[in-house]
């Protein structure tokens, strides 16, 4: 429920146009829920990348606020934000095995 609030938060309301196209790809909570790890994506090469966590991070305050208009929780956790590189191994992984196996295809 974190992950859709914030996702939604960060498509709708942060008007930056130097953000760029962000994915919330996953959220990692304390147990006692007063701390959020948000990984996310963006598309673009590595400044894009840097710019995009800048912006989030100095976008943690307001994110907050909403979220505190939006869900339900004791807290509010504090939240931190993290480029996903799950995603970037997952990408080497195909490409090692496509050009292992070139003739198998591609179904994505």
């Amino acid at each position: 429920m974190v992950k859709e609030v914030i996702a939604e938060i960060i498509q709708k309301e942060i008007q930056d146009p130097n953000l760029g196209i962000v994915t919330i790809t996953g959220v990692e909570m304390t147990k006692d829920l007063k701390r959020a790890k948000v990984f996310f994506s963006v598309l673009g090469d590595e400044s894009t990348k840097k710019k995009a966590e800048a912006i989030l991070s100095k976008a943690t305050s307001f994110i907050r606020r909403r979220m505190s208009k939006k869900v339900r929780l004791r807290f509010i956790p504090e939240l931190e934000f993290q480029f996903d590189t799950l995603l970037l191994a997952e990408r080497r992984v195909d490409e090692i095995l496509k050009s292992l196996h070139p003739k198998l295809p591609d179904d994505r």
